[in-house]
């Protein structure tokens, strides 16, 4: 149930807080601008190339062409200090078509009339495909590496495209409820934190009975 500032404010001074409303709007304020910042955090997606940390330098015309991206490419990490990271991938937008990718990326065409590439993307996530690629490098010292071999070697579920199209937006519409149960639970957290802090204030600065 929704509650204005002025009952929060009554509901505080019943338990004992001795601020003023200005406090409480003040706090209000500040606290609704930290969850705008951490709910904006908490829905950027980090399965898409980020084109915010961009590197430039020199490249033939033959590499240009080479290396050059496309929409629904799909790049992954074959070269990494840890062990969760290789493997992982990222999706190619709109933002970084046209760019090229390092030599720490391998690039994975798909073939988007049998493979859809946010799907392929989930799968590489499930844990049977983590311990395919995790458990042949965990005792390697320094960095981790998978070849293009060990890559083609994954075995990927294949379902018909239409059933890859309804198991993405599953996940999606799971992902959005988790997300929107996130933001409640640190919501209600804040606030029991704040009742909290108004008995302890009011406990400490009481005088001796």
């Amino acid at each position: 149930q929704r509650r204005s500032l002025k009952q929060l404010h009554e509901d505080l001074l019943e338990l004992g807080f001795g601020g003023s409303y200005d406090r409480v709007a003040a706090f209000a304020r500040q606290w609704r601008e930290g969850q705008t910042e951490w709910v904006n955090s908490a829905r950027k997606r980090t399965d898409i190339v980020s084109v915010e940390d961009i590197k430039y330098g020199p490249l033939t015309l033959i590499e240009q062409e080479k290396l050059r991206l496309k929409i629904g490419d799909v790049l992954l990490i074959r070269s990494n200090g840890s062990a969760a990271l290789v493997g992982k991938t990222a999706l190619v937008a709109e933002d970084a078509l046209g760019c090229s990718f390092a030599g720490y990326l391998v690039r994975i065409r798909l073939r988007n009339k049998i493979i859809d590439p946010e799907y392929f993307q989930m799968v590489m996530k499930t844990p049977h495909i983590r311990e395919s690629i995790e458990t042949p490098i965990r005792t390697t010292s320094g960095v981790k590496n998978i070849n293009s071999t060990e890559i083609s070697n994954l075995k990927i579920p294949l379902p018909p495209l239409a059933q890859q199209h309804a198991i993405v937006r599953k996940i999606r519409e799971l992902a959005t409820v988790c997300a929107q149960l996130t933001e409640r639970l640190a919501a209600a957290s804040q606030v029991q934190q704040e009742f909290a802090n108004a008995v302890v204030e009011k406990a400490s600065t009481a005088g001796p009975i």
